[in-house]
Order: C-alpha cells, then structure tokens, then sequence
C-alpha cells in the first residue's frame, strides 16, 4: 500500500483526491462497522443507512470489516479528515504527511488486511 501511494506522489496525482478517496473509503468501513456493531444485521438497512450504492457490495464490505477494530477506524477517519482541512488551509505539504501517516503501524496494518479496491 505504502509502495501505491509513493508511485502516485511520483506521478504528481494530487494530494486532495489522494486523501479524499481514502477518506471516502474509511468512512464506509467505519458506516458499515458501526452498523454492525450496533447490531444491525438487515442488509437492506445497512445499504440505505451507509449509503452504499451498490447493495452487493456489502458482502465484501462485511468482510472487509469483520476484523477491524472500530476504534481504529475512527481514528482513522479523524486523522484523514485533519489531514484533508491542513492541505485545503495550506497548513501542510501532504508530499511529506501523508506517507508517513500510512506508515503508521496501525494504519498499515489496517491497509495491509484490507483492500481498497472494495
């Protein structure tokens, strides 16, 4: 995962869609997990409640999911959404931020299990 996004900063691909699609996808995972956290189990209620465009994709989603711890996700997500308001401010170079944040061992293990293809 580390070597995807070192190749994409090589390609100059900008760093806010970057950041963007990875925080479109942990806000999922997380959507998902809190659901099924909560308990919910009907898929029909999931799909509507995470807004899942694709109702088949939930199956992966589930998988994708079934190990992770919650908290994790959710410090995930907050970490993502730090980083993308630094860059829209003009706070930070994401060049150097956010490499290191995937590098992160939580975050890499959390990436190295999943897929962000889902």
């Amino acid at each position: 995962m580390v070597r995807l996004i070192d190749e994409l900063l090589a390609r100059s691909e900008p760093m806010l869609v970057m950041v963007a699609t990875l925080l479109t996808q942990f806000r999922t995972w997380l959507w998902v997990k809190s659901a099924l956290v909560r308990g919910i189990q009907n898929n029909t209620e999931i799909v509507q409640l995470c807004n899942v465009g694709n109702p088949n994709r939930l199956y992966y989603l589930r998988q994708e999911v079934a190990t992770m711890p919650l908290r994790t996700l959710i410090q995930a997500v907050t970490k993502l959404v730090d980083l993308e308001m630094s860059i829209k401010q003009g706070v930070i170079q994401a060049n150097a931020i956010l490499p290191s944040l995937l590098r992160s061992h939580n975050y890499l293990r959390l990436l190295n299990h999943i897929s962000l293809g889902g």
